[in-house]
């Protein structure tokens, strides 16, 4: 069941096991013309020191007797300032395993206290539902009052369609779902923004046509007010090409919309478009969103389908996979440091090569650099509950792209998740945390469980 369900999931992920090196000689290239077209000044801020960050051995914070708990991702409520410690939210993916309830979306919240790793990791909000009737993960964006979730929710048989619910941190009580549009499955990105006009937030979900014998799809970006309502759009974000079809990511720059794809193919008219390019297009309300950033790949490079984005200050940087002419060919690793309203500041520059990754990359641009971070096959001969089956590769790079810490590679027993590990910084206690699903050491546990491991920047956990 679990298998044929969520099958159409796969085709999100990079798919693909070598460890990954920096470029230790890389630097931002001259971006010529593009640079005077930016929105300039853009100024990176200075990082906070992250003095030889120790790896914490994973915790799991999020399983379930009867399911799996699969492609979680995480959205911080509090970093941990004024003394309070940080609080962040994990949403899991509940699916398949020994239950026969549909597959839906559970939220639970983690505080980050006094003590040792371990322990303190605290569930103080255990899982409960946010998204019901889901078809496959939800995404999060950060609210002035906690969250949203968007997800491809079918609560009527064969009716499913992307819904939006909100949750308010302070009470840890949910709005009534919103239903975002009659048509459409597989939500692609959620983020939420603010300005004059009040809070808001941008979509993105999988627009399909079945004709003849195949179905093609196209990615659809939307805006939408408070509540959840379409204010502006739907827009196609590329051309409909054979299911899948592109995804796509989102942010807001704290001045606009950006959205990333990955085009290998330009089928027909009638979106933007360049063959073998990521592409960055301004999403606003006066129309169809707007190219305002290219990056064609090397020759005989494809780009992988999922682009990563993450914003810090007035500085917005892109990374994403390049691979060669075939699916088993090692990838590298590129990066480009945009301004607030998409144009190329910086780059793009290899800053990783030889990656063989078996899911999607994430990017996180924290006050301590940036940290690529990305799941590859291991040792195969090992049991899927023994460290090393699985890896998980973090590239940590300061804010021009250069190796801070190096590459780590980190054992991990077999992950296992539809969506990329996930990756966020908290202020108390100095950290950067990492997120992914996968097989528990535990031997009455079954089922694929959330990890959560720390990269401690304090020197030493208190």
């Amino acid at each position: 069941m679990r298998v044929l369900t969520w099958l159409f999931l796969l085709v999100q992920v990079a798919g693909c096991s070598s460890r990954s090196l920096p470029n230790a000689d890389a630097q931002w290239p001259a971006t010529g013309d593009d640079a005077g077209m930016s929105d300039l000044p853009t100024s990176a801020p200075t990082l906070s020191p992250c003095p030889s960050p120790a790896w914490q051995e994973p915790t799991e914070i999020i399983s379930f007797s009867d399911r799996h708990a699969t492609a979680p991702s995480m959205v911080v409520l509090n970093s941990g300032s004024g003394g309070e410690p940080a609080k962040v939210a994990v949403q899991s993916f509940a699916s398949g395993g020994s239950s026969w309830l549909h597959p839906d979306l559970q939220i639970a919240r983690v505080s980050l206290g006094q003590g040792p790793w371990p322990k303190l990791v605290q569930v103080d909000k255990q899982p409960m539902l946010l998204g019901s009737h889901a078809h496959g993960w939800g995404e999060m964006a950060r609210t002035a009052q906690g969250l949203a979730l968007a997800w491809y929710g079918d609560p009527i048989m064969n009716q499913g369609h992307p819904r939006l619910r909100r949750l308010d941190s302070s009470t840890w009580k949910a709005s009534p779902a919103v239903e975002v549009w009659t048509s459409g499955e597989a939500v692609l990105g959620l983020a939420s923004g603010k300005d004059t006009t009040g809070e808001h937030f941008a979509i993105g979900w999988r627009d399909v046509q079945v004709g003849g014998k195949a179905a093609t799809a196209r990615p659809q970006l939307a805006l939408l007010d408070a509540q959840g309502k379409v204010t502006a759009g739907p827009w196609p974000a590329a051309p409909a090409e054979p299911y899948p079809g592109r995804t796509a990511t989102l942010i807001w720059s704290g001045s606009t919309y950006l959205a990333a794809l990955g085009y290998e193919r330009c089928d027909s008219g009638g979106a933007p478009c360049q063959p073998r390019s990521v592409g960055v297009l301004r999403v606003d309300p006066a129309g169809p969103p707007t190219p305002v950033a290219w990056f064609p790949a090397a020759a005989n490079g494809t780009p992988g389908r999922r682009v990563a984005l993450s914003v810090l200050g007035e500085s917005v940087w892109v990374a994403w996979f390049e691979g060669g002419a075939t699916d088993d060919a090692p990838r590298s690793v590129h990066l480009a440091r945009l301004a607030r309203a998409g144009a190329t500041v910086a780059g793009p520059l290899q800053v990783a090569n030889g990656a063989h990754p078996s899911t999607a990359l994430r990017l996180a641009a924290t006050p301590f650099g940036l940290v690529l971070l990305w799941a590859e096959e291991g040792d195969k001969q090992l049991a899927p509950d023994q460290p090393g089956h699985s890896r998980l590769v973090l590239v940590w790079l300061d804010l021009d792209g250069k190796p801070l810490h190096g590459s780590r590679t980190l054992a991990v027993t077999r992950v296992d998740t539809y969506n990329a590990p996930d990756v966020v910084a908290v202020q108390e206690p100095p950290s950067v945390l990492l997120l992914w699903s996968g097989t528990s050491r535990k031997a009455a546990q079954v089922h694929d469980v959330a990890h959560l491991a720390g990269m401690d920047c304090s020197g030493g956990y208190k």
